[in-house]
């Protein structure tokens, strides 16, 4: 699998640019700094005839002359972001270099070099002592360009010099199409599976990663959800995350007790009247806590009873029937190549049951959360206590084996999470708790159908970067049964149409399914913030099916018709055209899909 690189031609030299940007220059004239005569070379002087340092002196000046002649504050839309682009392209080819010249500072700079070492020459401890003082940034920066300087340029090995460790990053960023924060978090993730993931499947996802991060088509991107569109960095950390998933899924979330994460809290020391939070929390908890607090945050939210939000006179579902219908258990998965599992959490004591709860010709997976923690009651722990007692007098007649009797090892800020997630879940099946959209507090966990076959993979709660691991997965499952949702081939949702005017809960489902939020490249809002939009507009055929709906946060579903992006539908799979201004070609591609669409155990080098 290959990516089509960048022309290589302009990269810079493997072994870095050395030497001061105040080099002494003949061909510099004097003059105060800003002006446009004393910025640029001589006519008699040809680029082409100096030297590599003076030249790169020369495009400084001219580039200080360039951008000293536009006021950015008198420049129209269309310019500014004109302007914009350019300087970032400019931007991104200096930090290249800069990584380049640290790199090579600091290999020059090794203390096994003795007097030969360039920073004891200079007057310097180390490298990153000299670099410093010539280049006048913090330390800080200077090991960021160090750390990444070692993934992305040629190694010098004894007599040898080795290729990158990451190829395409190295020439995505030789080329000026990837910036260095997205560079740091594709390396960074990665460069913690090289000793756990076959180094094939690692090219993979560095290729599928820098396409994403640049925007760059080729064969192997052809066809992939929103190739052609550029991510930015804080999207590809996301998709980092995905990769790490889906290549090593025992690391990302593993199984086993012992590597397993606990949630805990904790409270610091008393500071300016308040106790500070300590701890963490599982992405399972994490998505529970999203859910009740979403649920209240949102401007579609209606108080069944009376949350203390609204007054009775607003309330939509006074006896809460609504809710507790629209609550009820459901995991989806989807088959035919994917499968997608969704838990919910339910306010009635029969989970299940509902006539929703299951579709024809289907399979995906939901089911409630977890109740909450185990502390059992005073007769619970009499009842334990009698057992034990007996279990001790069998093992002192010789009847049973001494083993250790399996006992709580949570810590206290284990058990302070695990109280959280109790009061959490009460929360979610209150009838009172505000219901959004129709639903009670729902966390939707979609799992891949045939890693949950193998028990190998992940589960994703929308609207949670992080994975869950299967185990926990099968929890679910276990505690609040599924639902299934079944994908084509070409990810589209088969058999599951009902003809009405508003998209119904189960359709919403399977669009989450297939669409995993705003199907608009790089909007990150997930299902449960988005809203079913009619890609033909219902007045023009009056059909609401997911053959013509699509998922859209407020927002993009508010300005679809003045933001220039467009939507069709494809085989039942919505495709999206961006605006010119950010797509030039106007080109249709794949629209976003699940994360769990794709197996962990389907990736290969073609």
């Amino acid at each position: 699998m290959t990516l089509v690189a960048p022309d290589s031609a302009g990269a810079p030299n493997s072994a870095g640019i050395l030497g001061s940007a105040a080099t002494a220059n003949p061909a510099r004239t004097s003059g105060t700094a800003g002006t446009a005569g004393s910025l640029v070379a001589p006519d008699s002087v040809a680029v082409a005839e100096l030297s590599p340092l003076d030249a790169l002196d020369h495009a400084r000046r001219q580039c200080a002359a360039a951008l000293a002649r536009i006021d950015f504050d008198r420049l129209g839309d269309d310019d500014s972001i004109r302007a914009l682009g350019s300087v970032e392209a400019l931007g991104r080819l200096a930090d290249t270099a800069r990584v380049s010249t640290a790199t090579t500072v600091e290999r020059r700079s090794a203390k096994w070099l003795g007097k030969d070492s360039l920073a004891r020459q200079r007057g310097c401890h180390n490298g990153s002592e000299l670099i410093t003082v010539v280049t006048r940034v913090s330390g800080r920066e200077v090991a960021h360009r160090l750390k990444l300087g070692k993934h992305v340029l040629p190694r010098h090995e004894l007599t040898q010099i080795q290729p990158p460790l990451f190829p395409a990053v190295a020439a995505a960023l030789a080329g000026g199409d990837l910036g260095i924060d997205a560079a740091e978090a594709i390396v960074t993730g990665l460069s913690e599976l090289r000793a756990r993931v076959n180094p094939d499947l690692l090219e993979v996802a560095e290729e599928a990663l820098v396409a994403a991060a640049t925007g760059l088509e080729s064969e192997s991107t052809e066809g992939m959800p929103n190739a052609g569109f550029p991510f930015d960095a804080d999207s590809i950390r996301g998709q980092v995350t995905v990769w790490a998933a889906r290549l090593d899924p025992d690391g990302a979330a593993p199984n086993e007790d012992i590597y397993e994460a606990r949630s805990n809290i904790g409270f610091g020391p008393f500071r300016n009247g308040l106790y500070p939070l300590r701890g963490g929390v599982t992405p399972e908890l994490r998505g529970i806590m999203d859910g009740i607090t979403d649920t209240y945050l949102s401007a579609h939210t209606e108080t069944p009873g009376n949350g203390g939000l609204l007054p009775d006179a607003h309330l939509a579902d006074p006896d809460g029937a609504a809710a507790r219908d629209a609550a009820t258990a459901a995991t989806t998965a989807t088959t035919a190549t994917t499968a997608t599992a969704t838990t919910a959490t339910d306010r009635d004591s029969d989970f299940g049951t509902n006539s929703d709860s299951a579709f024809p010709d289907s399979s995906g997976i939901t089911g409630p959360v977890n109740s909450g923690p185990a502390f059992p009651s005073a007769a619970e722990q009499a009842v334990e206590q009698a057992a034990q007692a007996a279990r001790q007098a069998r093992i002192d007649a010789g009847e049973l084996p001494d083993d250790p009797i399996p006992f709580d090892d949570r810590t206290t800020n284990e058990k302070r999470a695990d109280i959280f997630r109790a009061v959490f879940d009460h929360a979610a099946r209150d009838p009172k708790t505000p219901t959004m959209g129709g639903s009670a507090p729902t966390v939707m966990v979609h799992v891949n159908a045939r890693d949950l076959a193998d028990d190998h993979g992940v589960g994703w709660i929308d609207g949670v970067e992080a994975p869950v691991s299967m185990r926990t997965v099968k929890q679910m499952i276990c505690a609040g049964g599924f639902q299934e949702i079944v994908l084509g081939g070409n990810n589209e949702v088969l058999e599951l149409g009902h003809e009405e005017r508003f998209f119904n809960r189960r359709q919403r489902r399977a669009m989450a399914a297939r669409d995993g939020g705003c199907v608009i490249p790089g909007c990150t809002a997930p299902p449960a913030w988005t809203e079913g939009h009619h890609v033909i507009p219902w007045a023009i055929n009056q059909k609401t099916d997911i053959s013509n709906g699509v998922l859209l946060c407020w927002y993009h579903h508010h300005s679809i018709e003045t933001s220039g992006w467009k939507l069709r539908m494809v085989n039942g799979a919505p495709q999206v055209k961006a605006p010119p201004w950010l797509d030039p070609t106007r080109t249709w591609r794949p629209g976003g899909q699940h994360r769990a669409t794709a197996s962990s155990t389907s990736i290969s080098r073609t």
